[in-house]
This record gives structure tokens, C-alpha cells and sequence, in this order.
């Protein structure tokens, strides 16, 4: 098996870490040690030789696969969709989706714990649109619907991945073709944005859009109507795309 037979593909800060640990725990499921391969966007440079070479050990896997969550920024990367077709046109394609305002703030306090953004919340999205990008599920995905079987393309909702763990796991083994019935350890979770923003020791640049009180930091009621109308028509335009697509309350 020399390249993958499934890939998670976003979205960003959406539980794509936790699914790809979850995935991984299934014995038939090969995935790969460093989660993010980034191949088909930062590093096809490196060329197929090096792709098939992280999955040299997945030849007595029934399913192998990879999560990044950088394959669903066609603003930032626009071939990406096209480089996965070239290369695996069978895959199966996994998205886990977040609820577009909530997706948008985690990524936002990624970002300044990483040390990548210095300016407030407001001023980020007044200045840069790739956090709100990144969020438009619908235009992400038409790429690859333009590319891919519907049939190749699953839609899972964070929301409930964190609800029914097994429930959508079970409905993803037996997606990606594998036994549906194994059981898998879901209480541990990774990745998670605020524990690891205060380990980082920086802090939220004030912001009259945000509330950050004991319970941590959320939007004002008023930013939160605001990004729930930048966001309906794409929300809209999913459902229309996927009738099962994730429902989520922007209010």
C-alpha cells in the first residue's frame, strides 16, 4: 500500500488531531506518526517518493490514511484538491467540520499563541480574511466536489464527534472500508486551543469583541451576529451540497 487509501482534510481547529489518534487506534488502520503530512500543499516539492515513504510500514493495513487540515485552504493553496486527484483519485475524503464562528476564534488564539498574530481579534479579521476563509466550508469543498465522486467525501460534524464519538467513528471504519465494530479509547482529547494558550504565556490583545472572564474567552454577542452573517450563505450553500451536512446555530 504506497500511498493512502483515506485522508482527513479539515478542517482546521475543528478535532482533526482527536479523529486522526481515534483512527490510528483501529488495528486495521494504518495512520501515519507525524499527523500533518502537509504533501499536497507545503511539500509536493519533496516529490511522491517521500509521500509513499511515510506509509512504508502500512502494507498489512486494510485502510491507511493522514490529516491535514492545511488541505482545506484553497485560498491559500488552490491546487491542492487537484494534486490529491492526481495522485490518489480512489481516496476516501474525510472533513470534520466546526461550527464557522467557533472555528474562527480557535484559530485566531492558534495563531497569537503560536506568535503569529499580535493585533486583536477585530483588527484581524478588518485586515486578513484567511481565518474567515478557511471557515467558508462550502467554497473549500466545491473543489474537490468538482474532482471527486460525492460517494469519496464524508462530512462529520465536530459538535458531534465530541457527542457520539462512536457513533460517527463507527460510521467512518465503515467508510474508509474497515471493520465497524471496534471500540476505541475517545476520552483523551488533543490539541486543545485555551489550555495551550496559557501554557504559551501570551496573552489575548484587548478587544472589545471579546468576553475573557474564569469561563475563558468567547465573543460578544454583537461579534458573534456579525460573523453569523458573513457566514449563513455559505451554511446555506453546504446543505444544499450535502442535505446531512452539520447544522449549526450562528445565532
Amino acid at each position: 500500500m504506497p500511498v493512502p487509501t483515506f485522508l482527513v482534510i479539515g478542517a482546521m481547529k475543528s478535532g482533526t488531531s482527536s479523529l486522526h489518534d481515534y483512527l490510528g487506534q483501529h488495528p486495521d488502520v494504518f495512520t501515519t506518526r507525524r499527523k500533518e503530512l502537509d504533501f499536497f500543499c507545503r511539500k509536493y516539492q519533496r516529490g511522491l517518493p517521500w509521500y509513499e515513504a511515510q506509509f512504508a510500514r502500512a502494507a498489512d493495513s486494510k485502510a491507511a490514511g493522514e490529516s491535514s487540515p492545511n488541505y482545506l485552504k484553497a485560498h491559500i493553496w488552490p491546487r491542492t484538491a487537484a494534486r490529491i486527484h492526481h495522485v490518489v483519485p480512489d481516496a476516501k475524503l474525510i472533513c470534520v467540520l466546526r461550527n464557522p464562528i467557533d472555528r474562527t476564534l480557535s484559530n485566531y488564539l492558534h495563531d497569537v499563541r503560536r506568535g503569529r498574530e499580535k493585533g486583536s481579534f477585530s483588527e484581524q479579521l478588518a485586515t486578513d480574511s484567511k481565518i474567515l476563509m478557511t471557515s467558508r466550508y462550502a467554497w473549500q469543498l466545491e473543489r474537490y466536489l468538482a474532482l471527486f465522486d460525492p460517494a469519496q467525501i464524508t462530512l462529520v460534524g465536530t459538535e458531534r464527534l465530541a457527542r457520539e464519538p462512536q457513533q460517527v467513528l463507527t460510521h467512518l471504519f465503515r467508510f474508509i472500508g474497515v471493520d465497524d465494530g471496534v471500540a476505541v479509547d475517545t476520552a483523551r482529547r488533543s490539541n486543545v486551543t485555551a489550555s495551550r494558550l496559557a501554557a504559551s504565556g501570551r496573552t489575548v490583545p484587548d478587544d472589545p469583541a471579546l468576553v475573557i472572564d474564569d469561563n475563558g474567552i468567547s465573543l460578544t454577542d454583537t461579534m458573534r451576529a456579525r460573523l453569523a452573517e458573513i457566514f449563513a450563505p455559505d451554511v446555506a450553500r453546504l446543505s444544499e451540497l450535502w442535505p446531512d451536512a452539520p447544522r449549526w446555530d450562528l445565532a
